[in-house]
Order: C-alpha cells, then sequence, then structure tokens
C-alpha cells in the first residue's frame, strides 16, 4: 500500500482522508499543511499532522501520494497548492467513489475526487484537481478544464466545455454544447442556457450575469 498524506484540515480533507482509508489500496499516514497554520497541533482526527515545508525530507516523493485537499472558499488557491505539491514531485491520486459511475471511455487528469452517486458519461475528459460532488452528472464528450467545483446535483450537458477555476452551486444546470470561460462562478439552482465569459458570476433561471471578480477570482464566504 502506498503512503498518502492529504494536505488540508478542514471537513473537506477529512472527509477526502476518510475516502482514502477505506476504499482505496493508499495507506493514510496522517495530513500536512504549512507550518504557519499547524498552530502547535501535531495530531489532526487521529493522525500525524506535519508542515508541508518538512514532508519531503520524511516522505521520499517517488514512494509517496499527497492529495490536495483544498476546498471552494478560495479557488485560486486551490491551483497554487495542487501546483506547490506537483513540484516536490509527490503523486496526486484521484478518488472515484465505488458508488459513482465513471464510462470506462472518460479520461481522468490527477487530483480528482468523485464523489458517490456522480455520474460521468462516455467521452468525457476531466483535467485536474476537480472536486465532482455526490450526485453530479457530467454528460457525454465534455470537455472540463482543472481546478473547477461542482456542488451536489450539479449537471452539465453533453458537448459542453469547461475551463479552470469555476464553481458550480448546488442543483446548477448547464445546457449542452456550451463554452464556460474560466472562473465561472454559476449560482445554485441556476439554468444557464448560454455560453459565459470568464471570471463573471452568474445566476437564475435562466441564468444572468450579475457579478464580476476578475481581481480576487472566486471567493465563497
Amino acid at each position: 500500500m502506498k503512503p498518502l498524506f492529504v494536505f488540508g484540515d478542514t471537513d473537506y480533507a477529512l472527509l477526502a482522508g476518510g475516502y482514502f482509508e477505506r476504499d482505496t489500496n493508499y495507506k493514510l499516514l496522517g495530513y500536512t499543511l504549512d507550518g504557519a497554520f499547524l498552530a502547535g497541533r501535531d495530531l489532526l482526527d487521529g493522525f500525524p499532522f506535519l508542515a508541508f515545508e518538512a514532508l519531503d525530507r520524511l516522505h521520499l516523493p517517488e514512494d509517496t501520494a499527497v492529495f490536495c485537499a483544498i476546498g471552494y472558499r478560495k479557488m485560486r488557491s486551490r491551483k497554487v497548492v495542487f501546483e506547490r505539491i506537483d513540484h516536490k514531485g509527490f503523486e496526486l491520486p484521484n478518488f472515484v467513489s465505488e458508488c459513482a459511475f465513471v464510462d470506462p471511455s472518460a479520461k481522468l487528469g490527477r487530483n480528482n475526487i468523485i464523489m458517490p452517486g456522480a455520474v460521468i458519461e462516455r467521452n468525457v475528459s476531466l483535467g485536474d484537481n476537480n472536486i465532482i460532488w455526490s450526485n453530479t452528472t457530467i454528460c457525454h464528450d465534455t470537455k472540463i478544464g482543472s481546478h473547477n467545483f461542482f456542488a451536489a446535483n450539479s449537471t452539465v450537458g453533453g458537448g459542453c466545455t469547461v475551463g479552470e477555476l469555476s464553481f458550480f452551486g448546488f442543483s446548477s444546470t448547464i445546457m449542452q454544447g456550451l463554452l464556460l470561460g474560466d472562473e465561472s462562478l454559476i449560482a445554485a439552482m441556476s439554468y444557464v442556457n448560454k455560453d459565459t465569459s470568464p471570471m463573471r458570476q452568474f445566476r437564475g433561471i435562466p441564468a444572468r450575469e450579475y457579478s464580476c471578480h476578475s481581481k480576487t477570482g472566486i471567493e465563497i464566504s
């Protein structure tokens, strides 16, 4: 069993750690975070909690996996941390729930998490570091970039192209054949029936643009 650390200390990080511990051939050794944020803690959920700066001195990167479990609160941070882990040479593993359906033709990058009840249809491609929450459906022939977040019950129609760093709220729906620009924020329960411009926020049925976040990226409080 290959040793694994999870980068993060949030509820999402603990959820991911539990999935890897129970449902994969990885051996969860603990959690990791930048030393400045350990706050004197050496245990998290009963596991060792280590400074990321020292992790590659304690565990050889070529023999160790690190799952990036940074959530949606600051979407650009998800990309930054993923790239830092990658730069050190650690494996960035995928987690695919046994209760999800991923068509054999689908292509997955690294550090994707596909939770129970999710459906990834024929000829879908996923980049890196995407969070696919429970009961999300990504329909056939859709191309998903990297570092996106899909909340529970999201639906993306067939033949769509999604950039990177986008956020899809609970029960949002994207009509087939659309192009969604990088850093699109789709509010919960919205229905998108037109292409979206980068770094814009959309909500409603049908969805309308209501804000821009070009300076900060997507931040969810």
